[in-house]
């Protein structure tokens, strides 16, 4: 009960919702990413081609609209957005929650 107790007390002190980290700037974004400029199209064939002609192939990715903006699971986003620090110690806690709660349901075992 106190998972929820903590869960009813985030909720009514508005905390759901939290901005995601971005990056500070590119050098900061370098550290986990090889960075590419794209000036023009013969740069988007240059540096996407390689990846649908060199094994492995025929698989694409998505990204986000602003290099700022760091990729997060879905869980992940959910871990901030709802405040979840504030209830776990971390993500992986939080997961195992998670599967606890979803191997409870219905009586799954």
């Amino acid at each position: 009960m106190d998972i929820l107790k903590k869960r009813l007390v985030w909720f009514f002190q508005k905390k759901h919702m939290r901005e995601l980290p971005e990056y500070s700037d590119s050098a900061e974004k370098s550290q986990y990413f090889n960075l590419v400029t794209i000036n023009d199209e013969a740069d988007i064939q240059k540096h996407l081609s390689p990846l649908f002609t060199s094994p492995p192939s025929n698989f694409a990715f998505r990204g986000v609209n602003d290099a700022s903006f760091k990729l997060f699971s879905t869980i992940q986003r959910r871990w901030y957005w709802d405040g979840m620090e504030d209830v776990f110690a971390d993500v992986p806690s939080y997961v195992k929650y998670q599967i606890i709660l979803a191997t409870n349901v219905n009586g799954w075992s």
